[in-house]
């Protein structure tokens, strides 16, 4: 399906996979309604990509901004078609060592922002009638459990969990409209370091020497990580397909199969 003269809202738009994504589909010929919790960088991005761009400070772990984003893009634009909830923050460290204020961000963030992105816009599909997909950005955190990451796999596995019973309901209520979850692995985007974390939180989860070796991590990581627009190639075939899921690193699979395979063990033992 050709995208020409459809409206896409993309939320974490001003850097990273929602960035590249906007790019993208400003080439397919969409309207682009742009959100993002930094203001300045929103308006940089807009002005990069040109074109038919509307802009809005949203923090998608506020319901009613993400209300309020709805409105802007219906407004300007009279229906939304693709929604992508793309925003998502990172935290590492055990979870015991994990302060509410950091569990609330990224539950607010990378979860309720999805949740809150569905609530507002999949009513607005329905009623519209046309042809429509929302998209929701996971990661293989979604699918594997590696160390150290628990706060944010927590989150990523209920996205997932989240857009397969999507799925499901659309199915049956909604056909014309479509669901799909991102689950890349790493990604040359500058996640890390445009994040803003919560006020008031100075906790210390890692030792000077080990936040440093883990920033060093991943700093290697990203900088080797694939190049952004092949997962956004494969949003775009994901879109004409559709299909559920998009994955990006065929070599995570035998460490999703090792999980898969314990479960089903567990299951008939």
């Amino acid at each position: 399906m050709t995208q020409q003269g459809r409206t896409a809202v993309i939320t974490g738009a001003a850097s990273g996979i929602g960035y590249a994504l906007a790019q993208r589909l400003a080439l397919e010929g969409c309207n682009l309604v742009l959100a993002d919790v930094n203001a300045d960088a929103l308006r940089q991005a807009a002005a990069d990509i040109g074109g038919d761009v509307v802009t809005h400070v949203t923090d998608v772990g506020n319901r009613d901004d993400v209300e309020a984003l709805r409105s802007a893009a219906v407004k300007a634009f009279g229906k939304v078609h693709l929604l992508f909830n793309n925003a998502g923050v990172q935290v590492a460290g055990p979870m015991w060592k994990m302060s509410s204020a950091k569990w609330k961000w990224l539950v607010d963030v990378n979860l309720m922002g999805v949740v809150h992105g569905v609530q507002a816009f999949v009513p607005h599909m329905i009623d519209h009638g046309e042809a429509a997909h929302v998209v929701n950005t996971a990661s293989m955190a979604g699918v594997l459990t590696p160390p150290g990451m628990s706060t944010y796999c927590a989150t990523k596995h209920a996205v997932v969990a989240l857009t397969e019973c999507l799925a499901h309901d659309l199915k049956q209520e909604a056909p014309h409209i479509k669901a799909t979850v991102l689950c890349p692995a790493f990604l040359q985007t500058n996640l890390h370091s445009t994040q803003t974390p919560p006020e008031g939180d100075d906790e210390t989860l890692m030792s000077d020497d080990e936040a440093q070796a883990w920033a060093d991590k991943v700093e290697q990581l990203v900088t080797e990580g694939l190049d952004v627009n092949v997962l956004v190639d494969k949003v775009i075939d994901a879109l004409a397909k559709p299909q559920l899921y998009v994955f990006t690193h065929p070599e995570m699979a035998p460490f999703a199969a090792k999980r898969f395979k314990g479960i089903e063990r567990a299951l008939t033992s």
